[in-house]
This record gives C-alpha cells, structure tokens and sequence, in this order.
C-alpha cells in the first residue's frame, strides 16, 4: 500500500503539477468538471477496464487530464491537491471543485475510484452467550458455510450458493411455517468464504429474518 501511496504522489507531481503552469485556455468549469468526471468512467479506461490496478488506470487518467482539460483553474485545483493518500487527495480535489462551483459537484464515478461503495452487514451484538444448541428441534434452523465453499442447511448441501437457490432452501426446510417461528444459527468453517455469509446475511433479511446466532468457534 505504501509504495502504491508513493507512486499515486509522483504520478500525481508529474501529472498535474507541470501542466497547471501552462497558459490553458479557460473554458467553461463545469464542463471541465463534467470532462474530469467522465475520465473516471471504467468505460473509457480502454484495456484496463475491469483492471485492478489502481496505480496504473491512475497513471492512464493522469496523463488524460494533462492532455484533455483546459480550464486552468480546475488544472490548480488539482495541483493544490493533498496527494499524501487516495482519501487526502479525494477529499481536497472534491473541496476545491465544489468552491470553484459554488454547490455539490455529482460524479459518482469519481467517488467510486477513490472510496468505493462496500456492503456492509450491520451486528448489533446484543447478547453474546454460552447456549446449547439442539440441530435437530424443529424450530431450529443451522446454516453452515464449509470450507470447501458449500453452503450446508441442517446438514444437507444446497445445490447452488445463488440468491434464489439458498432462499427456496429455506423455504423448503421451514415447510410453508411462518419465518418467525424458526431461530437461525449460522456455523463457518475456518477459512470459510466471507461472501458467502454476506450472502446469506442479505437472503435472511430480504425473507424477513431479525435475528441471527453466529456460533463462536
């Protein structure tokens, strides 16, 4: 991460530093925000579309914006950037546009380069208990995520770890019996696939699952 920080300095140094102190014709600065915006696009990255180095689109959107905007105050903007991180330099570069437009400047695609929407899974870890626990009561439920990348519903392996199959699994195993009648339990393996128990996590919510006891092993 450090020499990714360092490189996103240098390219950032060489890229916009330099260019700024040209004698740019000035255009209108909301289209050269809109232009800065669309560079931030995957679908005009070319190759690297899909790619997951970060350092290398950077360098390809670097050399885009010295080439392609204009305005010269959106290219001091950029100069004046703090480049010492992603988040130092996403925060400075979205301040500096928003005071040179006076409002909210909307570039998702700019925000999703530099901090990216995650799925977070909120536990409210309101009991944390020593609990027997029978798999075999009627109104118990124990999902397992195995190592192996198998998804297991009282011991029996779904067929598919798809969104649709694992919620007609549940609905099988609760036998048309409302959803609040059953306690969930859910058992990873060691070194178990995390998105898999995201997975599980949104299924349960969308069936409309409250709460979840995730064993401690």
């Amino acid at each position: 991460m450090n020499q990714l920080i360092k490189a996103f300095k240098s390219i950032v140094v060489v890229g916009l530093i330099l260019p700024s102190l040209s004698c740019a014709s000035d255009v209108d600065f909301a289209k050269e925000a809109d232009k800065l915006c669309a560079l931030y696009n995957p679908k005009n990255w070319g190759a690297l579309q899909g790619s997951g180095d970060l350092q290398q689109v950077y360098g390809v959107i670097s050399a885009r914006q010295e080439n392609e905007l204009e305005n010269t105050a959106i290219k001091r903007v950029l100069a004046a950037a703090d480049a010492s991180s992603f988040s130092n330099y996403y925060y400075s570069v979205r301040a500096g546009i928003e005071a040179e437009l006076g409002g909210v400047w909307e570039c998702d695609y700019f925000d999703q380069f530099f901090m990216p929407e995650q799925t977070v899974v909120v536990v409210q870890l309101v009991d944390v208990v020593k609990k027997r626990i029978d798999p075999q009561a009627d109104n118990t439920i124990v999902i397992m995520v195995a190592h192996t990348g198998e998804i297991l519903i009282n011991n029996t392996p779904i067929v598919s770890n798809d969104d649709s199959v694992l919620e007609q699994a549940i609905e099988s195993t609760t036998r048309g019996k409302p959803i609040t009648n059953f306690s969930f339990v859910l058992y990873m393996d060691e070194a178990a696939n995390g998105n898999l128990v995201s997975r599980i996590f949104r299924v349960l919510k969308k069936m409309g699952v409250e709460r979840v006891e995730v064993i401690d092993y």
